[in-house]
């Protein structure tokens, strides 16, 4: 029998998040790792171009997964450096890239939002 999300405490599921969200990540930085490295390693200059061109396609995707990952439960977060990180110019590229449209308050410029540091519960 399967057990629903909703059937685990709290602290496992933000833990199975955690684990989740590492291998995730962990497997951004392998893909691009393993492609560099065939860049590198070829001799033909157009197989080489078009491989980094993939291992830099790939950047934004880890940007953008790292960026929309949950604070640590617990954490003090500063929500103005979080919006401005998340909505700098290569953010929303790589949203873009990524088909993530950005919320009309990252155009009004966060530099409005002033720093507060809030605990994530």
């Amino acid at each position: 029998m399967t057990t629903l999300p909703s059937q685990l405490p709290f602290l496992q599921v933000q833990l199975l998040l955690h684990e989740l969200n590492h291998r995730i990540g962990n497997e951004f930085c392998c893909a691009v790792s393993v492609v560099s490295l065939a860049a590198a390693r070829s001799s033909d200059k157009e197989v080489k171009a078009v491989l980094t061109e993939v291992a830099e396609l790939l950047h934004p995707y880890a940007e953008v997964h790292h960026a929309l990952q949950m604070p640590e439960h617990g954490i003090r977060t500063d929500v103005a450096a979080y919006l401005r990180k998340l909505f700098t110019e290569d953010s929303k590229r790589a949203a873009g890239l990524v088909g993530l449209q950005s919320p009309r308050a990252a155009e009004i410029g966060c530099d409005q939002v002033e720093g507060r540091a809030v605990r994530a519960d």
